[in-house]
C-alpha cells in the first residue's frame, strides 16, 4: 500500500471492521440485543443505538469506553481484553497519521505511511494492554498509561450481571433464533462435529458441543433413547441448530483459593475480581443457540449428566467478592444434581420486581420470539463435593429429532461446594482498604 493510500485509510474503519467481524462470529445479534446486554452488564450504561451505529460503521473514532463494552457484550470477558489491544493500536496508528499528516501541511518532506515505526528503527509502542475480568466490580476505575508522551486516563469497568446465588455454579442458556451469518461462527455440528469454548472471538467461539441423534440416555426424552423408532424419524445431515457458548463470572460471586487471605491479596492483578489461579464458585456459562434458517426448531427438552466427582479441597479459603448488580430477564430452571440422575424444575424468576413465569418444555424458539434460560445447581453434588455435569438439548425440526450436548470442551462445568473452609468477604469500597475480612 502506498503512503498515501495509507493516509486515506481510517482507523475507525479498523475498529469498526474488527467489532463487525466480532459481531458476525458471535451470532449476529441485533443492535438492540447488544444495547440490552450492556445495560446488563452495567444498569447505568448510557451508551445510545446512535453511538453503537456509528461505531460499527466506523463514523468517526469511537471511545474506548464504547469499544470495550460492546465487545464484553457480544463475547464477554476475552473478547475485552482483546478490544483493548485493537483500540491501543488503533489509537497509535490514528496519532501516527495525524503527525504525518500535520508534517505535511507545513510543508515538510513527504513521509512513507506505509510504516509507523520512527526513523531510528525502533517500534512505535503501544498501550500496555489491561485485563478486563467480567468479575470487576461495579465502576471500578483503572488508570491506563500511554507509552506516547505519558499521558494517562481513567477507565471505568462495568460489572457484569448478578445472575446466580454467590455460592453455586449456573448456565444461562441464551435462545435466539437469528441464523449465523455464513462463514464466520464455528457453531456446534451434527453428528459430534465440535465447536470450541470460552471467549474466544475468532472462529473458535462457542462451546465444545456434540451434536448426535442418539446422544440420549434410555428413558429420557432425547432422541435415540427408542430402539424402535424408524431411521427416518431421526434427524441425518447438517444439524438445524447452531450452538455456541462463553464462561461469565458473577460480579457478586464468591471464589475458591489455595492459600491464605494475604497470598490471596498478594496474588490479585485487579480489585475486587478474585486471582487468575481462583476457582470461580458464581461462574456462569452462556448458551447461544440459533436456528440455521427461517424454519422453527422444538426444543423439547435437555438432560443434566454429572460427568466426575470428587471430594472438596479440604484447605484455603473462600473469598465473597464485589457488589451485586441486575441481571437479564430469564425463564429460570433449579438443577438438582445431588440426584441419580440430576434432575432440573422450572420456577418463576423475579426479574426487576417482574415475575417471570415458569416455563416448561416442549419450548419453540423462533425468528421473532428469542428467550434465556437461567440453569442454576440449587442442590450441587454434595457438601464438600467438587464435581463437573454436562447438559443436552433435545429438539425436533422439520419432524426430526436431535440433542445438542454442552460439555465445556469436554471439560464439563463445574460444581465446588467446600463446605468446611474459612470465609472471607472483601469489600473494595471498605475505608479500610481492599482488605480480607472473616465472614460468619
Amino acid at each position: 500500500m502506498s503512503g498515501q493510500d495509507d493516509l486515506r485509510e481510517d482507523p475507525g474503519q479498523d475498529l469498526a471492521r474488527w467489532l463487525g467481524n466480532l459481531r458476525n462470529s458471535n451470532g449476529a445479534p441485533t443492535y438492540q440485543v447488544i444495547i440490552d446486554r450492556i445495560r446488563a452488564n452495567d444498569p447505568t450504561s448510557s451508551l445510545s443505538m446512535s453511538t453503537l451505529t456509528n461505531a460499527f460503521n466506523g463514523r468517526g473514532f469511537p471511545r474506548y469506553e464504547t469499544v470495550v463494552a460492546i465487545a464484553r457484550a457480544l463475547a464477554g470477558r476475552q473478547a475485552a481484553e482483546e478490544a483493548d489491544k485493537e483500540y491501543a493500536r488503533a489509537r497509535n496508528r490514528r496519532d501516527e497519521l495525524e503527525r504525518r499528516k500535520r508534517h505535511s501541511a507545513q510543508g515538510g518532506p513527504p513521509v512513507d505511511t506505509a510504516s509507523t515505526e520512527p526513523a531510528d528503527g525502533k517500534k512505535a509502542q503501544e498501550l500496555p494492554a489491561v485485563t478486563v475480568s467480567d468479575a470487576t466490580a461495579a465502576d471500578l476505575d483503572l488508570t491506563v498509561a500511554s507509552a506516547r508522551g505519558g499521558v494517562r486516563r481513567r477507565l471505568t469497568l462495568w460489572p457484569i450481571a448478578a445472575l446466580t446465588a454467590a455460592a453455586f455454579a449456573a448456565i444461562t442458556v441464551v435462545v435466539l433464533a437469528d441464523p449465523f451469518s455464513p462463514g464466520h461462527a464455528t457453531p456446534a455440528s451434527h453428528a459430534g462435529g465440535r465447536a470450541s469454548t470460552k471467549d474466544s472471538t475468532a472462529d473458535t467461539v462457542g462451546d465444545t458441543s456434540q451434536t448426535s441423534p442418539a446422544a440420549a440416555d434410555p428413558g429420557s426424552s432425547s432422541p435415540g433413547a427408542d430402539p424402535t423408532a424408524a431411521a427416518n424419524d431421526v434427524w441425518t445431515g447438517r444439524s438445524p441448530i447452531a450452538v455456541q457458548a462463553q464462561t461469565v463470572q458473577d460480579v457478586c460471586g464468591s471464589a475458591y483459593f489455595d492459600g491464605t487471605p494475604q497470598q490471596y491479596r498478594a496474588a490479585q492483578t485487579i480489585i475486587p475480581a478474585p486471582p487468575r489461579n481462583a476457582v470461580v464458585l458464581g461462574e456462569a456459562v452462556q448458551v447461544t443457540v440459533q436456528g440455521r434458517t427461517q424454519q422453527s426448531v422444538i426444543l423439547t427438552g435437555m438432560r443434566v449428566d454429572v460427568t466426575s466427582s470428587k471430594p472438596a479441597p479440604t484447605h484455603g479459603i473462600v473469598v465473597s467478592y464485589g457488589q451485586c448488580g441486575g441481571g437479564v430477564e430469564v425463564r429460570h430452571f433449579d438443577l438438582d444434581l445431588s440426584r441419580t440422575p440430576p434432575t432440573y424444575t422450572a420456577k418463576p424468576a423475579d426479574n426487576f420486581g417482574k415475575i417471570t413465569p415458569a416455563v416448561e418444555f416442549p419450548y419453540k424458539i423462533s425468528l421473532d420470539d428469542p428467550e434465556v434460560f437461567e440453569l442454576t445447581p440449587a442442590k450441587g453434588c454434595g457438601k464438600d463435593k467438587d464435581c463437573t455435569y454436562t447438559v443436552t438439548l433435545q429438539w425436533v425440526a422439520d419432524g426430526k429429532t436431535g440433542t445438542t450436548v454442552l460439555d465445556n470442551h469436554g471439560q464439563g462445568f463445574r460444581n465446588l461446594n467446600p463446605d468446611h473452609l474459612p470465609v472471607y468477604r472483601q469489600d473494595p469500597m471498605s475505608a479500610d482498604g481492599p482488605t480480607l475480612r472473616p465472614q460468619t
